[in-house]
């Protein structure tokens, strides 16, 4: 039952930076496309099966002109990519003495640093309309910014991988008290 619970604390934590990270990218979708004046039809929180969320715009695709679809579609990833390298660079600043917040720190940075490169560099290859497909409006190719999206998304998989064992050395400010992980060891 103690492992359970452990997990639980780990993955609870780890639930939640997600659903942050999700809805802070979403909201910036909407705020940038009111800052512009697009109307929006629908803003679906967590519901399209993957627990993300999405905003609907009353303009179709096939309508979109302007460069401001591009900062519609794209100022979010920008954002929050970059909440995670600042959390990332000042991590030792950041880091507390309550284990619960260190591996909120540490997920905010790892997470915010990697989902939407990934998505843009990595899943937009198998997508039809994705938000890194907004150059085209300007009748720009995505790939570019795709193989871009790609190596920012290697470069923050390193540098996730080296604060985890950045971690690994500390462990005490990341775990909880005699929370064992692995109680056969």
């Amino acid at each position: 039952m103690k492992i359970i619970l452990n997990r639980l604390y780990v993955y609870a934590i780890l639930a939640l930076i997600a659903v942050l990270q999700n809805t802070l990218h979403e909201s910036m979708h909407y705020l940038t496309a009111r800052m512009f004046g697009e109307e929006i039809l629908e803003f679906r929180l967590l519901t399209n099966g993957w627990l993300t969320s999405q905003v609907i715009y009353t303009t179709p695709m096939e309508q979109r002109t302007g460069y401001y679809w591009l900062l519609i579609a794209w100022l979010p990833v920008i954002v929050t990519t970059l909440i995670g390298f600042v959390v990332y660079a000042n991590r030792s600043r950041l880091i507390t003495r309550w284990a619960p917040l260190n591996l909120g720190i540490w997920y905010v940075g790892a997470l915010f640093m990697t989902i939407d490169p990934l998505y843009f560099g990595v899943l937009s290859w198998f997508m039809e309309r994705s938000d890194v497909n907004a150059a085209e409006i300007l009748g720009w190719s995505p790939v570019p910014f795709q193989v871009v999206a790609l190596l920012v998304s290697i470069f923050a998989a390193k540098l996730v991988f080296g604060w985890r064992q950045e971690a690994q050395v500390d462990l005490h400010r990341y775990r909880i008290s005699n929370m064992e992980t692995y109680p056969n060891k």
